[in-house]
């Protein structure tokens, strides 16, 4: 059964890779099942030895290695990655496919993401968060907009504070049946014979902090940060919730950009100033009427002590 596993991994990579014009005929399958098969074959609980492919396989091992990066990158979360050379299969060879996804998404291979990183991993929040969600994030002047650069990591996150607003730039989200992939992957993460610095939980925990309701799904499609094949803004929300509930503690790796995030929130003027903008002056309407009824008033008060004398 072990062999026979292997050789459908094989012959489903070799049909299934970037450039094949349509897949599913050459496997004699339905679309709906060709993204099922895909997404079972990444499953923590399926992974087969990367040795066994490389036995089973009667190609040499490069072009073997070429196919599985191929196959690789018709998944949704390496969409941000194609076409940047960043991972390449050499030394040891990968435990599994796994392994070399979460390579390919965070765009470097474990001994570059050991030596950036240290310590167990966890960590105790030093102080509660001050946010809830994106639209928190908004109403305190803070933007959320997506990357210019193509090709970003979904992990290339970053916070930059103004002196009166702030920006949150985020990768494009590909959205579809991504989510199983996410609860794999950080499933892998905690695996006690993998040392790592658990990046993936930490990008997906700092997601689910961002998405609370399904107004924050919509906040990140206009503004091109989620590209959504799931199902509606309700049905995103709730599977990011359904994330958080099994995302376990708090990773290391988000904490520069939420510190960044709380200090701002923090701050007793930004906020503040970020809500009467956008309460008084974000339109032209709004200026405009706020500019009538202060000179209204002005002159009101003028006349009331004129006519008192």
């Amino acid at each position: 059964m072990f062999l026979l596993d292997g050789c459908a991994v094989l012959e489903f990579i070799r049909n299934h890779r970037a450039g094949i014009y349509n897949p599913a005929a050459k496997l004699k399958i339905k679309v709906d099942q060709l993204v099922l098969v895909q997404q079972d074959l990444l499953l923590l609980e399926n992974q087969l030895p990367y040795r066994l492919l490389t036995l089973l396989s009667n190609v040499p091992e490069n072009e073997l290695n070429h196919w599985i990066m191929s196959f690789l990158k018709t998944h949704p979360m390496t969409t941000s990655t194609i076409g940047t050379g960043f991972v390449e299969i050499t030394g040891d060879q990968p435990p599994h496919l796994l392994h070399l996804l979460r390579q390919f998404i965070l765009g470097y291979s474990e001994n570059r993401s050991k030596k950036d990183g240290g310590g167990s991993g966890w960590v105790e929040r030093e102080q509660f968060q001050t946010y809830r969600n994106i639209q928190e994030l908004k109403a305190a002047g803070i933007a959320v907009t997506k990357w210019k650069v193509k090709n970003k990591r979904l992990t290339d996150v970053n916070f930059y504070s103004g002196c009166l607003s702030g920006e949150l730039r985020l990768p494009t989200i590909h959205m579809d049946l991504t989510t199983s992939t996410y609860l794999n992957l950080m499933a892998y993460e905690v695996c006690q014979d993998f040392e790592n610095n658990l990046e993936i939980t930490s990008y997906v925990q700092f997601l689910t902090s961002l998405i609370k309701h399904p107004d924050d799904v919509k906040e990140l499609r206009s503004c091109g940060c989620m590209i959504n094949f799931f199902g509606s803004d309700d049905e995103i929300a709730h599977a990011f919730s359904l994330i958080a509930a099994h995302s376990g503690p708090h990773a290391t790796t988000p904490d520069p950009v939420r510190r960044a995030i709380d200090r701002y929130f923090r701050s007793r003027y930004r906020p503040w100033l970020a809500q009467a903008y956008h309460a008084y002056f974000s339109n032209s309407g709004s200026f405009i009427a706020a500019s009538m009824a202060l000179a209204l008033t002005f002159i009101q008060t003028w006349f009331t002590v004129r006519c008192s004398k």
